[in-house]
């Protein structure tokens, strides 16, 4: 029963860590476009290097949430091959 316990808790643990990640890559997409429509409409020099920063921002969001993303399916694939084998 520990067993089966532990598994739920980690896959529960796996997948609020997806879900956190997939926000986070949301917003940052969303954050890119949003700053898209601002410059489309304003050609001023603030909108264009407001613009650059929300992309590099946006940008570094997704890669970031990538990243959770791989490290919490290695770990939970870690932790998966450690239960089954003690």
């Amino acid at each position: 029963m520990a067993k089966v316990r532990t598994q739920l808790a980690l896959d529960r643990n796996t997948l609020a860590w997806i879900r956190t990640t997939l926000t986070m890559a949301t917003f940052g997409s969303s954050t890119v476009g949003f700053f898209r429509s601002l410059r489309e409409k304003s050609r001023a020099p603030e909108a264009v290097h407001i613009h650059e920063r929300a992309i590099a921002f946006g940008v570094a969001l997704i890669v970031v949430g990538i990243i959770a993303t791989v490290l919490a399916g290695i770990s939970h694939w870690l932790t998966l091959r450690r239960l089954r084998r003690d």
